[in-house]
């Protein structure tokens, strides 16, 4: 579903939704960078500031009426940070935005928290500060009475390590992509968190490589398709530009090729979409499995017309299918840049992000 900046009712409804779905699923003791504290980040210049103070208003209660011991931890390359509970947390993810739309309550919600003022008076933005270089790389949640503790800091130690080596890889493969694809073969398919390091970079060289190295761009592709089968539908999800970046190296039988493991993601996407034990309770235009058919479906069609009309009429779903096809109809008629926004909403929680 596109929102253009003349849909104003449009994005106020989706605001609506996010927030009701948070209040609904919310788990104060979650962070994600597609979380409703994060989406609020994204969208409030785009609604009236009222909403947003609300939504804000909602979250911090909320929050701050669950009961938990939780200590946060982040790091980016623009520094780190330590955060005492939830409520913590999203305070230096909100206190920014509250205090351009009403600097007195931002200043009282802040005025008792010493440590908290010094975190933000180091970076003023909150959250946008530590990812203006890129996003954050360590992520970690302790509980003083957890015995998972240790274990979870030793997995965190292993993910820095491998950002490390991967960012390494990533700056070689400026002067080198070669050698550089060829280091990326020796990181792990499956990293510490829920990505694969491996396709990860790979995907990262061939798009960077496809002017100047279209041989090592094709390679790495290549390469992304060996191990398909050992990705999750998520991870495959992850590196949907696959098929498009054979397109952009002239290698249409590769698009097509490529396009296979995506569809095949969509589906199984799909049935967790559908799970009767826990559905995904956002509006169905927004799910991940619709989105992903999106972007099959857009790079079909610089293939074929009718191959995006035959992807179309294989998704089981008529209501999704309804959507997609008028997209595709739309996206014809004009060319759409517009954010998409993609909804998870479970029984432990929701998530709110943007697609391109």
């Amino acid at each position: 579903m596109n929102v253009g900046p003349e849909q104003s009712a449009d994005r106020m409804t989706i605001f609506n939704q996010a927030l009701s779905n948070f209040q609904q699923h919310a788990n104060g003791g979650s962070f994600s960078t597609d979380d409703v504290g994060s989406f609020i980040e994204r969208t409030w210049m785009h609604v009236p500031p009222a909403l947003v103070l609300e939504a804000i208003d909602k979250v911090l209660e909320q929050t701050k009426s669950q009961e938990s011991h939780s200590h946060y931890s982040m790091a980016s390359a623009e520094g780190s940070v330590a955060l005492r509970s939830p409520y913590e947390l999203r305070l230096f993810q909100l206190l920014p935005v509250l205090e351009e739309l009403d600097k007195d309550k931002a200043e009282s919600l802040l005025r008792d928290d010493a440590e908290l003022q010094a975190q933000l008076k180091k970076y003023p933005k909150g959250m946008e500060s530590l990812t203006s270089q890129g996003n954050i790389y360590s992520y970690g949640i302790t509980d003083d009475d957890s015995p998972k503790a240790a274990e979870g800091m030793a997995t965190q130690q292993v993910a820095e390590q491998i950002r490390q080596r991967m960012m390494e890889i990533a700056k070689e493969s400026e002067k080198d992509p070669a050698q550089a694809m060829a280091d990326a073969l020796g990181l792990p398919v499956q990293g510490p968190s829920q990505d694969s390091p491996r396709a990860q970079l790979l995907s990262e060289i061939a798009k960077g490589a496809v002017k100047n190295k279209p041989s090592v761009a094709k390679s790495a592709l290549d390469e992304i398709l060996k191990i398909e089968d050992q990705l999750t539908p998520q991870q495959i999800a992850g590196i949907a530009n696959l098929p498009k970046i054979y397109l952009d190296l002239g290698d249409e039988d590769g698009a097509r090729k490529a396009l296979k493991p995506l569809l095949k993601a969509a589906a199984k996407i799909y049935a967790h979409d559908t799970d009767a034990d826990d559905p995904n309770k956002a509006f169905k235009g927004t799910w991940p499995s619709a989105d992903l058919w999106r972007r099959c479906i857009q790079v079909a069609a610089k293939i074929s017309p009718s191959l995006a009309e035959e992807i179309i009429g294989e998704i089981p779903d008529p209501e999704i299918a309804a959507s997609e096809r008028v997209d595709f109809a739309s996206s014809l008629l004009r060319a759409s840049g517009d954010p998409v926004v993609v909804s998870e909403c479970r029984k432990n929680g929701s998530s709110y992000n943007f697609s391109d």
